[in-house]
C-alpha cells in the first residue's frame, strides 16, 4: 500500500473562475451573485485572467507528468497550491494543521503470467486471448459464463445486449468492439467517461 498527499482545497475553484476571470478585465469588480462571504467576494476581485492562466499552465504542464495518483508532478502540484494558500491567508484544515490530508491508497493489479481462464479444458491467456475489467478477486474463479455481445445497455436507446439472458452470479463475457447501432460515438464517450458501460 502506498500513502499519497492530497490537497485539501483543490484546483476546482480555479478552473470554475476561468471564464468569469477572463470576461473582465484586468482587476475588475467580481459581481457573481454566489459569493456572499466579504473576504471570499474582496478575493476574488482581485483575480486577473492572467494570473489564473499562469496558475494553470504550470500544474497542466508537461513537467507535472498528468498529475496522476500516486505521482511526482501530484506532489509537487499539490506543494504549489499549498504555498499559494498560504500566500492567500486560508487557513488550513488538513492533517496535522496542515494543507494536506493522508490518505491510504491500493492499487490491485492483474499478474498476465499467472493469469488464465480454462474452458473445456482449453486455456486461455490473460492480455492475448481474454482481459479482466471491475472487480476481480485474486485467486482460482469458477461459475457459469453467459455471453453478453457487446455488453451495451442503455435503456433510452432501447439497446440491451442482456435481453434474454441472467447475468446474476455468473462470469459475463463480453466482446470488444464497435459501437451498438443508434449510439454515436460521442454519447458512447459520455458514458465510458461516466465509468460505466451503459446507462438506464
Amino acid at each position: 500500500m502506498k500513502r499519497a498527499r492530497v490537497v485539501i482545497v483543490t484546483l476546482s475553484l480555479l478552473v470554475a473562475l476561468v471564464p468569469l476571470a477572463a470576461a473582465q478585465t484586468a482587476k475588475a469588480a467580481f459581481t457573481a451573485s454566489a459569493v456572499k462571504q466579504p473576504l471570499v467576494r474582496k478575493s476574488a476581485e482581485t483575480i486577473t485572467a492572467a494570473e489564473l492562466k499562469a496558475f494553470l499552465a504550470f500544474v497542466a504542464s508537461d513537467e507535472m507528468e498528468g498529475r496522476n495518483t500516486p505521482s511526482r508532478g501530484l506532489d509537487t502540484t499539490a506543494d504549489f497550491i499549498a504555498m499559494m494558500l498560504s500566500r492567500w491567508g486560508v487557513k488550513p484544515a488538513g492533517d496535522g494543521g496542515s494543507y494536506f490530508q493522508k490518505i491510504v491508497l491500493k492499487r490491485e493489479k492483474a499478474l498476465p503470467a499467472a493469469s488464465e481462464v480454462e474452458l473445456g479444458g482449453k486455456k486461455f491467456g490473460y492480455g492475448k486471448d481474454f482481459l479482466c475489467f471491475g472487480s476481480t478477486p485474486a485467486g482460482p474463479v469458477s461459475g457459469a459464463m453467459v455471453f453478453a455481445g457487446d455488453g451495451w445497455f442503455i435503456k433510452a436507446k432501447n439497446i440491451d445486449a442482456y435481453q434474454g439472458i441472467d447475468p446474476k452470479g455468473k462470469i459475463v463475457i463480453i466482446t470488444q468492439g464497435g459501437l451498438p447501432a443508434g449510439l454515436s460515438q460521442e454519447e458512447a464517450m459520455k458514458i465510458l467517461m461516466g465509468g460505466k458501460r451503459g446507462e438506464d
